[in-house]
This record gives structure tokens, sequence and C-alpha cells, in this order.
């Protein structure tokens, strides 16, 4: 009996001699593989290691992240809370000597990304975290990674640091890893079978004035669904005064836009490193767009603008979209005409478009055209209604614009300031503008109906009080009608030379005002209203 119990405790010692010696051996050899490839970008430093030999299961806590090339451009380090290997293969590590595990697992990491050149773009920052994935997973054979409440700030600078971005909730995982494959196209640079991801609370200051917000963004592989949510481009500034921080007149833009969604991604398409979209359908909702401009400052010499489908072309993100929904969505414009500080302001109202065949990619726009219908409430009171075609292969492209019922009293906060004009009454009728433009000029028809048109002509010297004298004038010089069943009806048909330094949009204003001089005026009145 004594050697039986004597031999049980001998048994069980050495199986917990055995247990220390097969975890010490196994700390020894995880910390000797997991730095061991030369080629390494990056060190994991850590302090305490455990190990669960049953569960098959070891855990790293407290890890720095150590970048081995200082003088890296762009760089990551921070910590981690916590790194899992899960289902770990014993076998491979004492026969293969390699690091063979079911699911590498991060926990709660922390990144600080530093760039030294503050001009380096957005995807060099998406580049170097895929880099930093890379480098992690490329230590063993990992059939999973998972990354979980991962956060960061983007740094720029030398010797001293500034913030220049941040996120939170940063969330991967991706099964059935390759990594013999490079996919540069995933946040994990390999193929996958599948992987989805996740981030919340992002920011980027542009510049010190502009910054661009996103409340949450998600990606899914096998849905091909990405979806971005609570967008937003803001200034620090009110409009005025960024605007005057400018020797010369530009466009300030700002928006918010509720909801962005790519359905149909195509696998292609790049989120990660050289962005690119190619996808069967895209929806804009709750956009709402604002566009500054203050005419009180000079113009800088530009070179000529192009045409839509040149600035497609032009645009830095390549795209292929079959459609693009916009819906409940709001665009306005703001001027600021020359000698006043206050804007007048164009509201597009329930804007909402559909867009087919949109693309930028140059090879791509061999034959066929983009096609874009739009509809929208003018000032919140008028409908309006227009349709493009804009071929690939050809540089022009043709407008078909529409608006009826529309009383011309709801114009008046934007005549009062950009033309000093009140209209004290009148109704549109009907409206269309049929326009084929091309890099030099257009062709035109206006059919322009409307009854019962009065108009007073203002004094900016008074504050935009009535000019007696003037609006008299006016009065001689306006048609007050004009209608199909009456004998003086016009229809306004021309041609049009276009400034090569304004875009399309200004070139289908300007024809637009050039249509109503023809139709409103009546006989040698239109040098008076010109």
């Amino acid at each position: 009996m004594k050697r039986i119990v004597i031999g049980v405790f001998l048994f069980f010692g050495i199986l917990v001699g055995a247990n220390f010696a097969l975890e010490y051996w196994l700390e020894y050899k995880v910390r000797q593989l997991l730095n061991a490839d030369e080629e390494r970008k990056y060190d994991l430093l850590f302090d305490d290691i455990a190990i669960d030999l049953l569960g098959r299961k070891i855990a790293l806590n407290a890890i720095r992240l150590v970048p081995l090339q200082a003088d890296l451009g762009i760089r990551v380090n921070g910590s981690i809370h916590q790194i899992q290997l899960l289902d770990v293969r014993y076998w491979d590590l004492l026969l293969h000597n390699q690091v063979s595990i079911g699911e590498l697992s991060l926990v709660e990491p922390s990144f600080r990304l530093v760039r030294q050149d503050s001009t380096a773009g957005g995807r060099d920052n998406t580049q170097a975290f895929q880099n930093l994935f890379g480098d992690l997973i490329q230590r063993g054979r990992i059939e999973d990674f998972k990354l979980s409440g991962g956060t960061g700030e983007l740094f720029f600078g030398r010797d001293t640091l500034f913030r220049f971005g941040q996120f939170t909730d940063l969330n991967i995982h991706a099964l059935g890893l390759k990594t013999d494959y490079l996919i540069l196209t995933h946040p994990v640079p390999f193929e996958v079978d599948q992987i989805t991801s996740s981030l919340k609370n992002f920011k980027l200051n542009l510049t010190k004035e502009q910054t661009f917000s996103m409340d949450s963004m998600s990606f899914d592989y096998n849905s091909k669904l990405l979806l971005m949510e609570g967008l937003s481009l803001s200034y620090t500034l009110p409009m005025l005064e960024m605007a005057l921080k400018e020797s010369y007149q530009q466009d300030f833009i700002s928006f918010d836009l509720r909801r962005f969604q790519v359905e149909q991604l195509d696998a292609s398409s790049n989120l990660y490193g050289d962005w690119s979209i190619i996808a069967g359908l895209a929806k804009l909702e709750g956009l709402d767009l604002y566009d500054y401009r203050n005419k009180n400052l000079p113009r800088k010499y530009q070179d000529a603008k192009p045409m839509f489908a040149k600035m497609l072309q032009s645009l830095p993100l390549p795209l292929k979209i079959d459609e693009v929904r916009i819906e409940d969505s709001r665009i306005r414009y703001a001027e600021v005409p020359e000698g006043d500080q206050e804007p007048g302001v164009l509201i597009f109202d329930r804007f909402k478009a559909d867009i087919s065949n949109l693309v930028s990619i140059d090879s791509l726009q061999l034959e066929g055209a983009m096609r874009m219908s739009v509809e929208t409430e003018f000032m919140e009171k008028g409908l309006v209604k227009a349709d493009f075609t804009i071929p690939f292969d050809q540089e022009y492209f043709d407008l078909d614009l529409e608006m009826n019922d529309f009383q011309l009293i709801h114009l008046n906060p934007v005549l009062e300031r950009l033309a000093h004009m009140r209209i004290r009454s009148g109704l549109l009728h009907h409206l269309k503008l049929e326009m084929r433009g091309n890099p030099k000029s257009a062709t035109n028809k206006f059919v322009f109906d409307y009854s019962g048109l009065k108009v007073e002509v203002l004094n900016p010297d008074r504050q935009n009080q009535k000019s007696g004298i003037l609006t008299v004038l006016a009065g001689f010089a306006v048609s007050k009608e004009n209608i199909p069943q009456e004998k003086r009806y016009r229809i306004g048909q021309f041609s049009s030379v276009r400034n090569p330094y304004r875009g399309p949009f200004n070139f289908m204003w300007e024809n637009t005002k050039t249509g109503l001089g023809e139709i409103v005026p009546v006989g040698a009145a239109k040098l008076f209203t010109n």
C-alpha cells in the first residue's frame, strides 16, 4: 500500500514537473519565435505570459509595439492589452519550430501612428495599418485573425508632434487566412474566406480650420457591403471669416451626410491602399451640402475648366458604379455680392437623384454615357426636374430642365441681394431649358411662360429701398406676361459662348439668364435690364 501511495505521488510529481517544464519550454519558444523573423518591421515586447496547456491557449499581456525602422516616413507604435494565441498546435512548435495557431486575437490595442510629412495622404495612413497587421500575421501559420476594441491616434511631426486624427472601436475579424496570397484590397492584406471590419468616432483634421468626421463605418466582405454613417466636413470658423483669410475667391464647401452605403461591392475594389470603388449600387441619404463664395475678393487666374466627362476622369478616387441614388437631401449655394457681407442663398431642398453608369476610370469610358435624373424643390416652393446625358467618348452634354407653377416672389431673398430687384407679383407657369453644351459653346431652347409680373428696382446705397424712377422704367421695360395664347408669345432659341474658366453648372446658369433676357424684356429695353 505504501508503495502504491508513493507511486501515485511520484506520478503526479512527474506530471506536475513535466507540466512546468512544458510551460517553460513553450514560453521560451514563443518569445524566441515571435520576434525571430529578420525581415520583421516591429517587435512585440511583453513581460507576462500565461499558458493554458489543456485549453491550448497562450496569452501575452501588456504588450508594447515597437517599430524597428525609426527613419520610416510613417510608423505605428503603441500598446496591446492582450494578445491571445488560440488553438495552439504544440507539435508544430516541437517538430517544425513554427508558431501554428487557429486564431490570433488582439484585445484592446491602442495604436499611435506618426508620420513625418504633414502632406502625406490618407492612403499612406491606411497602408501603414495594413502593413502592421500583415507583419504580425506573417510570424506564423495563422488561420483566423481577430482585433477587438482598438483605438488609434494620428500624429505628424518630428521633434514636436501634432495630433490630426483619431478613431475608436476598431474591430476586424478575418477567417480562413491564406498568407501565401497577398490581397492588398483587404485591411488584412491576404486572401481570406471571410472578413468584417468596423470602427467608430473617426476624426481627421484636414487643415487647422477644416475637419472631416465619421460616426461609424463597417465593411462585410461576404455581403459585399460598405456602410458609413454620420459623415461631416466642417470648418471651425464662420464661412465669411474663412473667405476673408484668402486673397482670392474660392468655394468653401461643408456637408453633413447621414448615411452612405455601397452594395454589390466588387472584389477588385480597394478601401485600404490605392482607393477605388467598383460596385453595383451606392446610396446617399440625408446629404446637406453648403457651398459658399465671396465675390468681394478678386478671382485667381485658373486653367480652363473641363466639362463633365473630363471632370469625372480627374477624380482622385477611381469609380465604377452602375447606379447611384441620392435621397432626402439638400443643396445650398450662398454667394456674397460685391459691396455686401451677407450672401444670397439658392436652396434646392428635398433633393434626389438617380445616376446610372458613374465611371471615372478612363480605360472604362470607351463608350456609353452617364445619365442623371434630378428632382428637387427650388427655394422650398417650386418642383424642378432635370435630366442629363453625358457621353464618355464625346465632349458635350445634353440637359433637359423643367419647372412648373412657382410664385416668383419666392426669389426675392436672392434677387434683393444679388440683383437689387424685388418681385411684387408674378406666377411662373412653365419653364423649360433644352441645352446641348460643349467646351466652347451651346445651343439652347428656352421656354418661360408666366403672368402678372411686377418688379421693383432697389437702391443699394439706401439699404435696398425702392428706387421710384428706376422702378417706373423697369415697368416699361419688362413684359408683364408671356403665355402661349398671346400674339407676342416668345420662345428663346439662341447659341451661347462658354467662358472656359467657369464650370458646366455656371454655363447652365448663364444660359438660363440669357433665356430670361430673350423673353422678359421688350424690344430695346433689353439694354436697360442687362
